[in-house]
């Protein structure tokens, strides 16, 4: 008897379902985590703000901490739409400075923008 092939499921449907989800659960988390701090702030929480089941969150993220990680990438993409902070255009422009008292100058005015963004979720 010949083996049966399993056909690969995909609905972009379901994907963009999946992303909005996730996203809610991470401006969710962000909100509670600056309003009352990590620590503070329960993965129940978190999904009743975002209006799903805790399970979910646990399903998307595993773990509290995984959820910060999101947030606080989700800051430090700032509107960049980049996926490595290093590659920000104020980090670009603190690679390519060749002065470098104007290079510590960049580094410490992007570190600051930085820290603005993602500071109030500690």
């Amino acid at each position: 008897m010949s083996e049966v092939k399993r056909r690969r499921y995909e609905s972009p449907v379901r994907q963009e379902q999946a992303a909005q989800t996730r996203a809610r659960i991470v401006a969710a988390a962000s909100a509670l985590f600056e309003s009352s701090g990590y620590a503070r702030t329960s993965i129940r929480q978190i999904a009743a703000k975002a209006e799903v089941a805790a399970d979910t969150v646990y399903a998307v993220f595993g773990a509290k901490s995984r959820v910060l990680t999101a947030v606080i990438d989700e800051r430090l993409q700032g509107g960049h739409g980049v996926g490595n902070v290093m590659e920000r255009p104020e980090l670009l422009a603190v690679r390519d400075e060749r002065d470098q008292r104007r290079q510590v100058e960049l580094l410490g005015e992007a570190m600051s923008h930085i820290g603005e963004q993602v500071g109030p979720v500690f």
